[in-house]
């Protein structure tokens, strides 16, 4: 496992946010879990996002860049398939991540901003050890939980208009990026 601890959003270029939001878009994940220990009188909520890959050199470039996150191994169950990688950001972090790239996200725009919110539900409350969670915060957290797994098992949306419209937006993007970088 390979690790960063300094948060170096900020650095990161338009291009670099460009091609990450497109990189999360399409290999990412965002996942809020759910927890009930046996002594625990209000359950935990934990955010999380993952990039997966099975090239870890890639993963390790995109983590030194962000400064965020950890690199997991998954070995394979049969000798024929590669080992795969998974870059996690937990957290703030995670929230961090997709607050950055937000503008940018197509797929998974919608799932980013259930997250982002869930994650607040944390930052404006924190009781500390041992203290019990309202339940009005336990079951908005609950709710934008199973809001978010509903999201998941959406698509792209229908309407070829929306989507023509952001591929536009993105395409002007571009050439704004590519004259900034004209001498």
């Amino acid at each position: 496992m390979r690790h960063q601890k300094r948060n170096k959003l900020h650095e990161l270029t338009e291009m670099d946010k460009a091609y990450l939001a497109g990189l999360f878009d399409g290999e990412g994940c965002v996942h809020i879990s759910r927890y009930q220990g046996k002594n625990n009188r209000s359950p935990t909520f934990t955010l999380h996002v993952m990039v997966s890959q099975c090239d870890e050199n890639y993963l390790i470039y995109w983590m030194g860049k962000t400064g965020m996150g950890k690199i997991y191994i998954h070995h394979p169950q049969k000798k024929e398939h590669r080992p795969g990688y998974c870059w996690t950001l937990p957290s703030r972090s995670a929230a961090q991540f997709l607050e950055t790239l937000l503008p940018l996200l197509m797929v998974k725009k919608e799932q980013a901003e259930i997250a982002i919110e869930f994650q607040k539900s944390y930052d404006q409350y924190i009781g500390g050890s041992g203290y019990i969670v309202p339940r009005e915060l336990i079951e908005h957290r609950e709710s934008l939980r199973l809001l978010l797994k509903d999201k998941k098992k959406e698509s792209m949306p229908d309407d070829d208009e929306a989507i023509f419209e952001t591929l536009q937006e993105i395409k002007s993007r571009q050439t704004i990026l590519q004259l900034s970088l004209l001498p």
